[in-house]
C-alpha cells in the first residue's frame, strides 16, 4: 500500500512536469532540454521566498509567476528566431541554455541541497505505518493543475487558439490568431508548470543543482524519493529522523 501511494504521488508529479514539456513540443515542435532546469529554478525561487519569511503557498505562486516570465524571455530571445529552422538548432539552443542555467544555479545557490518545509506535517495511519498527508496533497494538487490545464485548453479563447495552432499554424495565422504570442504563452505556461512541480516536490527530496533533466533521466527521482515511513516501532522512527 505504501509503495502504491508513493508510485501515485511520484507519477502525478512526473505527469505534471511532462504536461508542460509535451505542451511545448506539441505546439512549437521544440524539444526543450532546459525544461528540467526550469523545474529546478522554480524550486530555488520557492526556497528564496521561504527564506524571506513567506509561506509555502506564496512560494508556490511566486515561483510559478517568476518562471512564467523567465519562460517568456527565453522564448522571445532564444527560440523565436529559430522557429522554422532545422529542429537540431532548437535542440542545441535549449541544451546550451540548460548548461547556462545549471551553472547559474551552482554559482547563485551553491552545491549544498536546500530543504523546503512541508506546509502540513501531519500523518495518518495505514495498518502499522504512518503516512504523511502532504504526499496525498501533492497528488491532489497535481491532478487539479492538470484538470485546470485541460479546461483552459478546452474552453478558454487562448486554449482554442493553442489547439488551432497545434493543428495548423499557417491556417491559424490566416484566421487572425497571433501565432507568435501563442508560442510565447505556451512556453511560459510549460515553464510555470515545471516550477510548480519543483516547489511541490521540493519538501520530499530537497533542492540542489542536480535536479535538472539528468537527474530524472538517470533514475534519480526514484532513488531520491525513497523514504522509511515511520511505523509504531521506535527503531524505524529514529532512522526516519536521521534521513530527514
Amino acid at each position: 500500500m505504501i509503495q502504491l501511494l508513493n508510485g501515485l504521488v511520484n507519477g502525478m508529479i512526473l505527469a505534471l512536469v511532462a504536461s508542460g514539456l509535451t505542451l511545448i513540443f506539441g505546439i512549437m515542435d521544440v524539444v526543450n532540454f532546459a525544461h528540467g532546469e526550469l523545474y529546478m529554478l522554480g524550486a530555488y525561487v520557492g526556497t528564496t521566498v521561504l527564506a524571506a519569511g513567506g509561506s509555502f503557498w506564496l512560494a508556490l505562486g511566486v515561483a510559478s509567476v517568476t518562471i512564467f516570465c523567465l519562460g517568456a524571455a527565453i522564448q522571445l530571445v532564444t527560440l523565436r528566431p529559430l522557429l522554422g529552422r532545422d529542429p537540431l538548432a532548437t535542440i542545441l539552443a535549449t541544451f546550451g541554455l540548460s548548461l547556462v542555467l545549471q551553472n547559474y544555479a551552482l554559482w547563485q545557490y551553491g552545491p549544498v541541497a536546500r530543504k523546503i518545509q512541508e506546509p502540513f506535517t501531519g500523518h495518518f495511519r495505514i495498518f502499522q505505518l504512518e503516512y504523511p498527508w502532504y504526499r496525498i496533497i501533492i497528488a491532489v494538487l497535481s491532478a487539479a493543475i492538470m484538470l485546470a490545464l485541460w479546461l483552459f485548453l478546452k474552453r478558454a479563447t487562448w486554449g482554442i487558439w493553442i489547439r488551432a495552432t497545434a493543428q495548423d499554424r499557417t491556417m491559424a495565422a490566416a484566421m487572425g490568431i497571433p501565432v507568435p504570442l501563442v508560442h510565447t504563452a505556451v512556453f511560459s505556461l510549460g515553464g510555470a508548470m515545471a516550477a510548480a512541480s519543483g516547489v511541490l516536490y521540493g519538501p520530499l527530496v530537497g533542492v540542489d543543482q542536480t535536479l535538472g533533466p539528468g537527474s530524472w533521466w538517470s533514475g534519480g527521482w526514484a532513488t531520491s524519493a525513497a523514504r522509511c515511513w515511520r511505523p509504531s516501532s521506535s527503531a524505524c522512527s529514529s532512522r526516519s529522523r536521521r534521513s530527514g
